[in-house]
């Protein structure tokens, strides 16, 4: 920046050139040091040497010097040049210089020379010599002061522009096209400095005065001879007497055209009243009409918001007669098949006592059936890694790092699996996931199973499970067909492999019971989108095994009780998000790594701000089953930015219902 170039130059001079009798620049003499930061800017600096190739301290020299801006400055023609400068230790007479044509300034100073007009003078007499000219050589700065008369210890100026002036045949005359006035200025004597010799300037000498700012003006004065006066008046009486005629002239036509137009509007305006009044009678019968129009319109809106409102009323009445048959439905259900299974028992029974024990017979239970093989290959990285890895194969990208795996989802899963096995995913996302892990840990694709409508057998389903304790086991059918009775099922087994629970119609997620979330937990992936996996995809298993993440008690009690302050969820409901938040705060069980204060755990990736991200989509869906839409969408308004997640599960779930709406 200019500023920072100029402070490494802290000297600031005005120099004058110095010219041989070739005319050409030998160096620039200093003459005056302008000082930024004092209220007298300007102080005299030039002392005339003692004698020849006299020693000066390298912070007060003689002279400044630089070929090339010596060179740039003849071409410009001027006398006067302000130049910034620094002492030079090794070369005091060569002080380093600043070059002002390929570095401009960001400031100038400006600077007055005094032009002395020869003898002491009246106004007349300045008048006079300013219309004939007297000898001058050289250019003077921009504004100048012709100094004409001497008083005491004052001196009277007339400030002029050295535009005003001509400078042919080395002379200064006032130019005819001048303005007629200047301004007078009584200037002190000791601040008018005579410049030194330069033979360039001829026999006139030139002075400078050493101020930046000019006294109080006296008063204007005229700078024209009378003769000049007469002239410019008789020009200027001739012009404005030439503009009256035309202006006369000008005014008789405008007179003629007005006649004639009145002649023309006349008749029109006797048409323009008309008009005017038949306008005035329209415009009061439609007012009249749209009055009476407004009244109707508000009856109809009236009538209009009643029937809607009533027709709100039945539609919620249906709503809510469907939900009761949809309880009634499953319920009858449940205890049909309760009794056909008590049935099939009692049958059972008849049947080993007529036949034997080795004849008795399985009841049939849904099979787990794996997904598609892939090749696999054996990785040393951390198991998260791994993971994502495999997840990018099957087509899991995040909207925001498209060009690398989702690892971030990838770590949810990890440590998730350690606060629940009960994961409900998209089921867009379901397959990638669970194979993702299931080839992680185990090498294998994972296995799904088809639940069929209202099936909730529990001793088969634990008999299931405990067949499938090596693999990742997605569920398919419970959420989409509200199959409550098997999710509790699910929640009453404790020992199982992580479990898979696809949801596809998110609109039917209004049906399931508050209580399931509190052992179900929602994995969110609206971060995220399933692209087309790879044709041959190469999935990678992990050396290393699912990490555990543990937290203390007085981890998920603390995290309950901030929870509880800002969502009015039973502290029973609190206890699944709790204890994942928690798991996003420590170091997996081996690691070298403890959580500190901030919620950042040595190298395990984890974060309490992370954990809030997939957590409070679940706190959502909670908040929704238990009390509604409504109260859910408060905690999206009033919570901070790692709700948007919630806030797009919370819209899909209302897209559903109401898709869901528009089919019945």
């Amino acid at each position: 920046m200019a500023w920072m170039k100029e402070q490494q130059y802290p000297n600031a001079s005005v120099c004058i050139s110095h010219r041989n009798r070739a005319g050409d620049i030998d160096c620039f003499l200093r003459i005056l040091d302008y000082r930024e930061n004092r209220k007298i800017k300007y102080v005299w600096a030039y002392q005339k040497p003692s004698y020849a190739g006299e020693s000066r301290p390298a912070d007060n020299p003689y002279t400044l010097y630089r070929p090339e801006t010596m060179e740039a400055f003849q071409q410009s023609g001027d006398d006067y040049i302000f130049l910034r400068w620094k002492p030079n230790q090794d070369r005091p007479e060569r002080p380093y210089i600043r070059d002002p044509y390929t570095q401009p300034y960001g400031f100038t100073p400006v600077l007055y020379e005094v032009i002395e007009c020869p003898g002491n003078n009246s106004i007349n007499d300045l008048i006079q010599k300013l219309h004939n000219g007297w000898p001058y050589c050289g250019k003077p700065t921009e504004q100048i002061l012709i100094a004409y008369s001497e008083n005491g210890y004052k001196v009277d100026t007339v400030l002029f522009n050295s535009s005003d002036f001509d400078y042919s045949k080395h002379r200064i005359r006032l130019k005819d096209t001048a303005s007629s006035y200047a301004t007078r200025y009584e200037i002190t004597k000791t601040d008018i400095k005579k410049l030194p010799y330069n033979p360039s300037n001829g026999d006139n000498s030139r002075a400078l005065y050493i101020r930046d700012y000019l006294p109080k003006p006296q008063e204007r004065i005229p700078i024209r001879i009378t003769a000049q006066f007469d002239t410019q008046f008789d020009s200027l009486l001739k012009q404005r007497q030439a503009e009256l005629s035309k202006l006369e002239e000008r005014i008789r036509d405008r007179a003629e055209s007005y006649e004639k137009l009145q002649q023309l509007v006349e008749p029109l305006q006797t048409q323009v009243d008309e008009l005017q009044r038949q306008l005035s009678a329209a415009r009061a019968d439609i007012k009249s009409v749209a009055k009476q129009k407004k009244v109707e319109l508000a009856n109809f809106e009236q009538q209009n918001n009643e029937e809607l409102a009533k027709l709100d009323q039945q539609r919620q009445a249906v709503l809510d007669r469907f939900d009761d048959d949809v309880a009634l439905k499953l319920g009858l259900r449940s205890v049909v098949r309760a009794a056909l299974q008590q049935h099939a028992d009692t049958s059972e029974d008849a049947s080993r006592t007529a036949i034997g024990d080795n004849a008795a017979a399985t009841p049939p239970r849904p099979q787990a059936v794996p997904y598609p093989s892939w090749p696999t290959e054996q990785r040393t990285d951390d198991f998260a890694s791994v993971v994502a890895d495999n997840l990018r194969f099957c087509g899991a990208i995040s909207v925001t790092k498209t060009s690398s795996p989702p690892i971030e989802l990838a770590r949810a899963c990890e440590r998730l699996l350690s606060a629940t096995k009960l994961l409900a995913v998209d089921s867009t996302f379901a397959p990638a996931i669970a194979n993702s892990l299931s080839y992680a840990m185990y090498g294998r694709p994972a296995r799904h199973v088809s639940i069929p409508t209202d099936w909730n057998d529990a001793y088969l389903t634990d008999r299931l499970l405990a067949d499938e304790t090596d693999t990742i086991l997605v569920l398919d059918n419970v959420f989409d067909t509200v199959n409550e009775g098997f999710l509790f099922a699910l929640t009453r087994i404790s020992q199982h492999a992580p479990l898979i629970l696809p949801i596809g119609a998110y609109g039917n997620l209004r049906l399931i019971a508050a209580e399931i979330w509190n052992q179900v937990f929602y994995l969110p992936t609206e971060r995220h989108i399933m692209m087309p996996a790879d044709r041959s995809p190469h999935m990678y298993r992990s050396a290393d095994a699912l990490r555990t993440f543990d937290s203390s008690e007085t981890a998920v009690l603390r995290s309950i009780g901030a929870l509880k302050k800002r969502i009015s969820l039973p502290l029973s409901s609190l206890v699944l998000p709790a204890s994942a938040l928690t798991r996003f705060t420590v170091g997996a069980v081996g690691d070298s790594g403890e959580a500190d204060g901030s919620g950042t755990v040595g190298d395990s990736g984890g974060s309490g701000d992370e954990g809030k991200r997939w957590v409070l989509p679940h706190l959502a869906l909670q908040l929704y089953s238990m009390f509604g839409m409504e109260q859910a969408r408060s905690m999206c308004i009033d919570g901070d930015g790692s709700i948007k997640a919630a806030d797009e599960l919370l819209t899909r779930i209302e897209r559903g219902v109401e898709r869901g709406q528009h089919a019945r």
